[in-house]
């Protein structure tokens, strides 16, 4: 073999280790290119699984504070009206008319901690694997300090009460606030003994929900 030959097989050997590398190189382009894609194709279902548990979770939420609302805002005058329905209802005049639940105030002092004042409720009775998610209920109720008044009608007409619904799924939490203006009047249709002062119906009415 001449030193021509020679040379020329050094020239194609370096040709196909170049060549190689180059393949190599694309090789590994593709695969990260691939892996890429794959990753963000992850991310992507990820994130739309979480928005998907977490509408899940707003509209149980949602729900949730419509069928409450339905048990606060009932009308008693419906000939449908069941005196099981009032529950809710009487809980609440109990609790508050006795003064052991104490109002928020955020400008009065010993009533400007939402926290203290604020009952926490859990739904129990939901299966363990619930689609539903876990559901908590917070309320409070605030007052302009008019608690102070021997009338009735009056001491709690300018009462509201904040309901906040909460549900969790899937690490997925979701909170929806309703606030109820609280109606007092007396009810003078109502027979009653001489001397007697008429009977004060509680009408919650929905102020708004965010």
């Amino acid at each position: 073999m001449n030193v021509y030959s020679l040379k020329n097989c050094c020239r194609k050997d370096r040709n196909k280790g170049a060549a190689m590398i180059v393949v190599l190189c694309i090789m590994a382009v593709l695969m990260a290119l691939s892996l890429a894609v794959l990753l963000s194709a992850s991310v992507v279902m990820g994130n739309a699984q979480k928005a998907a548990t977490r509408e899940q979770c707003r509209l149980t939420a949602i729900t949730f504070s419509e069928a409450l609302e339905e048990k606060l805002t009932e009308d008693y005058d419906d000939p449908t009206f069941k005196v099981e329905n009032e529950g809710i209802r009487t809980y609440l005049r109990e609790a508050i008319s006795s003064k052991q639940w104490l109002y928020y105030n955020e400008a009065e002092a010993g009533h400007n901690s939402k926290k203290a004042v604020t009952r926490s409720f859990t739904v129990e009775n939901l299966p363990s694997d619930s689609a539903y998610g876990d559901i908590a209920v917070d309320m409070y109720w605030e007052s302009d300090g008019t608690v102070a008044i021997d009338d009735e009608e009056l001491r709690y007409s300018n009462s509201i009460l904040v309901v906040v619904v909460t549900c969790s799924y899937k690490g997925q939490t979701q909170k929806v606030k309703s606030q109820y203006a609280l109606k007092c009047q007396y009810e003078e249709s109502v027979d009653k003994n001489e001397g007697e002062t008429a009977p004060v119906s509680w009408k919650w009415q929905r102020m708004w929900r965010e």
